[in-house]
């Protein structure tokens, strides 16, 4: 691909890493950033993927990217898999303290709505810098529809998130959880595509 610049490839790269770093310091505040840090494993795995042929070359990426892409697409699924598994069992439990007011309200009604709004929106920002950087390295990155529906699907759902948050303070807690569900479900699918992408390819090299 001609006419590839490296630098603004990296800044991309950078960005996105920061971005993870953001939303897994915000894990901590509810499930919802905890799954799209999750989705977002496989933003910088597809921008590695298209970026390595450029820097090291289509050959080494060719044994490279199979083994890569499953291991790493494994990974993100069981990730996804806990991260759904935990928001159902605690959207189950707060269904369940509804019916005792007093003890949901003193657990679960205290959501920390501006410390996610904080982190979602740097996380967001983050990515669209790195959006921006991706299209100055190469303006063919955006005919890639893999990169661009990934990308718009992670700004997406920080979008939905940030619109669960702003729900009735007592009811956020649920409405986050509703959101880690819908977002692991989503990485989930994805992940899953990408280790029976990175399966076909290592079986590809092997024969």
């Amino acid at each position: 691909m001609g006419d590839f610049r490296l630098i603004p490839f990296l800044i991309a790269l950078a960005l996105i890493v920061v971005a993870l770093l953001v939303e897994a310091g915000g894990a901590g505040i509810g499930l919802g950033i905890g799954a799209l840090l999750i989705f977002d494993a496989l933003v910088l795995l597809t921008v590695l993927l298209i970026g390595a042929p450029l820097i090291i070359g289509h050959e080494r990426t060719g044994r490279l990217q199979g083994i890569v892409t499953l291991v790493w697409g494994v990974l993100v699924l069981l990730a996804a898999l806990v991260a759904l598994f935990l928001a159902l069992t605690l959207i189950g439990v707060m269904l369940t303290a509804l019916g005792f007011v007093l003890p949901y309200l003193a657990v679960f009604a205290d959501f920390r709505t501006g410390d996610a709004a904080v982190v979602l929106a740097l996380s967001q920002l983050l990515k669209l810098g790195a959006a921006l950087a991706l299209v100055i390295a190469h303006p063919k990155f955006l005919e890639n529809r893999g990169l661009v529906v990934i990308i718009v699907m992670s700004l997406a759902l920080g979008i939905l998130l940030g619109i669960l948050h702003a729900f009735p303070g007592i009811i956020v807690s649920i409405t986050d959880a509703v959101g880690a569900v819908i977002i692991a479900i989503i990485a989930l699918i994805r992940a899953a595509g990408f280790a029976i992408g990175g399966l076909l390819s290592l079986r590809k090299a092997v024969v």
